[in-house]
């Protein structure tokens, strides 16, 4: 989604997962700070207090570059989102993407989610190549959740580990249908 004379618009590709940011920019208006859940998002009763854990000038999120490599998207997003801010933000070998599924979020994080400026693009991991680059050009300083505190649904095809406290079942666990079950099989096992 992009502004245009006024009016808020959609990519040319209508992906309403940018429609997070446009949510998130609204309640860290209204909050001074929130917590953020994806809608397949298991949280266990072992849990921590995200408050507690993050301090509240950081922005925390699961560091999912330090696990999966998203070289790729991210060079795409900082090539494509640089036009729009004329900078030239360098793509480093192992550039930062923080997975937006499971957020622990500070009014001071607010600008981040201002998409007033941008063409929106997809290419995978869409909301999360915009955060990540925004991050990236301002400098953001984020706490680690850890994969402890989102457990991705890639990862969640291979095994349910005990020690996990914050499952998200995302698309890379299947389909809808796939990812329900993977819901209801977590809740049978950890409740």
């Amino acid at each position: 989604m992009y502004k245009k004379s006024g009016a808020l618009n959609t990519t040319a590709d209508g992906n309403k997962r940018f429609l997070k940011l446009v949510i998130i920019h609204h309640y860290l208006k209204l909050y001074d700070r929130l917590i953020y859940f994806d809608d397949t998002v298991f949280v266990t009763l072992q849990a921590k207090n995200l408050f507690n854990m993050v301090p509240e000038k950081l922005l925390g999120a699961w560091k999912e570059h330090l696990v999966f490599n998203r070289k790729r998207s991210m060079k795409l997003a900082i090539n494509h989102y640089n036009q729009f801010d004329e900078q030239n933000i360098q793509v480093p070998d192992n550039p930062l993407m923080v997975n937006s599924g499971v957020m622990v979020l500070s009014k001071i994080h607010r600008p981040l989610f201002d998409i007033s400026k941008y063409k929106l693009k997809s290419w995978g991991f869409s909301d999360q190549a915009f955060l990540s680059y925004r991050i990236i050009r301002d400098n953001t300083p984020v706490f680690d959740l850890t994969n402890k505190n989102n457990y991705t649904g890639s990862q969640l095809r291979k095994k349910i580990p005990n020690d996990i406290e914050i499952f998200h079942v995302t698309r890379g666990r299947g389909d809808e249908e796939d990812r329900v079950n993977q819901l209801k099989i977590l809740r049978e096992k950890l409740y």
